[in-house]
């Protein structure tokens, strides 16, 4: 004998979907926690990754053109501990993520050099509607996720309206070995 459902017992089907859909949270839950990304390609690709994933999940309408410069040998020079890539690496997605939500941009460039041989500079710069660092509305935390993220590893972070635009920039000091010459 057939099997009856009322509607308020979900179907077999139904119940599978909400399992996929659990276990498929539950997987980006752990990738934020730990994002193999890092390890799969090292943290400059990681963050060239991350601006490129940016704009491919946006909308047709919203996507931005967008380039990533990097100066030349910084990946051997660099001095961070996994847990620094992982926060300088959120501050980067959360930063996105504004020009993302926000920011109505057309072209967005990301540059990763160094600064007084020893500090490690990230800055995002947008073409959009502008913003200096200061929140609009309590809507949101990826501000205060960004300022928190900075300050845990000793990281100077700083938004500057230009108009058209926003730089943003987080600096991280003692992240980069002298160069020999």
């Amino acid at each position: 004998q057939p099997v009856q459902h009322d509607a308020a017992t979900p179907t077999p089907a139904v119940i599978r979907k909400e399992i996929e859909a659990i276990s498929s949270e539950i997987r980006h839950i752990c990738e934020d926690l730990s994002p193999s990304v890092l390890e799969n390609v090292g943290f400059l690709p990681a963050l060239e990754w991350a601006l490129a994933d940016a704009v491919a999940h946006l909308p047709a309408a919203e996507k931005f053109a967008y380039e990533f410069n990097c100066e030349a040998d910084l990946e051997e020079r660099m001095q961070l501990a996994p847990s620094e890539q992982i926060q300088l690496y959120r501050i980067v997605q959360e930063a996105l993520n504004n020009i993302c939500r926000h920011a109505h941009a057309k072209h967005v460039t990301m540059s990763v050099r160094s600064e007084n041989e020893t500090a490690l500079l990230i800055e995002i710069q947008d073409d959009g509607v502008g913003f200096d660092g200061i929140p609009t509305s309590k809507i949101g935390h990826g501000l205060a996720n960004i300022r928190s993220r900075a300050n845990l590893i000793s990281a100077l972070i700083s938004w500057q309206n230009t108009r058209p635009g926003c730089r943003f920039v987080v600096q991280k000091t003692s992240a980069l070995s002298v160069k020999e010459t």
